[in-house]
């Protein structure tokens, strides 16, 4: 499989199979269980736990949002690209590593801490998206994106069953640390995980389209920026695209965070939600692939028609 991928595609594709690990166990999964436990040592009833959740993901959203445009306009200059995905990378990998030794019941420093984790890991997912020009040809960047997702799911459940592994046991008391520990386990296993997978990306994935330097490069940018919305009426499919692509990833962003909190003001219990989010991470791999075999058969766009509908009708039984 392996063979079939230039170096570069199978080094941008292996960031994926790193970075995944912390879309599921921080963004989905363990992180919002320990976050709910933790409130509630601190106090907080559990309907307002979920909502400062929310909120969070909302600050963060917004943040990313303001500032995405113009580092979007810098890192097109020549050796930015990297230096940008470098930043966010290490400041979620850190606040990742961080979240194991907030205290137990301190609810608020935990939230502080994944804001920054998140705006990294997002961050960094933003200018990794953006390398796929880089490493690949038009013609192959359906097939490349879509094994970059599906290498995510398959790859992110390795730590992930890890981590589920150790948090039952210590639930249990088969093993001598308390679930609270095991779940504090679970970021560091993210954060190393996250790094080791990235090497590659690192060492191999450099930036071949880029514009060269002139000026001063903040005011250069905020003009391309405006001349950027200034043409974009002349193209209309464009202008459509980023608005259905605001309201479609925003629709996503929150059922992949809020999923787990949700479940757990049902009642769920916090091994059925494990088990069930993993089972979740095995199913998407494969049909990750066979969404990108599909999309050559039939386009991408009505792929993602297909993806969206479906979307619509789980969301809409869940309400």
């Amino acid at each position: 499989m392996l063979k079939k991928f230039t170096k570069e595609e199978n080094s941008w594709s292996l960031y994926d199979w790193g970075s995944s690990a912390y879309s599921i166990t921080i963004t989905t999964a363990v992180f919002p269980i320990f976050y709910k436990a933790s409130a509630t040592a601190g106090g907080v009833d559990a309907a307002d736990s979920t909502a400062y959740l929310g909120y969070t993901i909302a600050i963060f959203t917004f943040i990313l949002a303001l500032i995405g445009p113009i580092l979007g306009t810098i890192a097109d200059y020549r050796g930015m690209k990297k230096k940008f995905f470098t930043f966010f990378f290490v400041l979620g990998v850190t606040f990742t590593t961080m979240l194991a030794f907030v205290p137990f019941d301190n609810w608020l420093l935990l939230l502080i801490f994944y804001t920054l984790a998140a705006l990294g890991a997002t961050g960094a997912n933003v200018f990794y998206d953006g390398f796929i020009v880089d490493v690949t040809t038009n013609e192959r960047m359906h097939k490349v994106s879509s094994r970059g997702y599906s290498l995510g799911y398959i790859g992110s459940t390795i730590p992930f069953l890890l981590s589920i592994v150790i948090i039952l046991l210590a639930q249990r008391e088969i093993i001598p640390i308390s679930s609270t520990n095991a779940s504090r386990i679970a970021f560091v296993i993210t954060a190393v995980w996250w790094v080791i997978f990235s090497i590659p990306m690192f060492k191999n994935v450099k930036q071949i389209h880029f514009v060269e330097k002139e000026g001063n490069l903040i005011v250069e940018s905020f003009k391309r920026l405006g001349n950027t919305f200034k043409e974009i009426r002349q193209y209309r499919t464009v202008f459509l695209f980023l608005l259905a692509y605001f309201f479609y990833i925003d629709g996503v962003g929150t059922i992949i965070s809020m999923s787990t909190a949700y479940g757990s003001d049902l009642g769920l219990s916090a091994t059925s939600l494990l088990i069930v989010l993993f089972a979740t991470q095995v199913v998407a791999g494969p049909f990750a692939l066979l969404y990108g075999k599909l999309a050559s058969k039939f386009t991408e766009k009505k792929m993602l028609y297909v993806g969206i509908i479906v979307y619509i009708i789980v969301c809409s039984y869940a309400f």
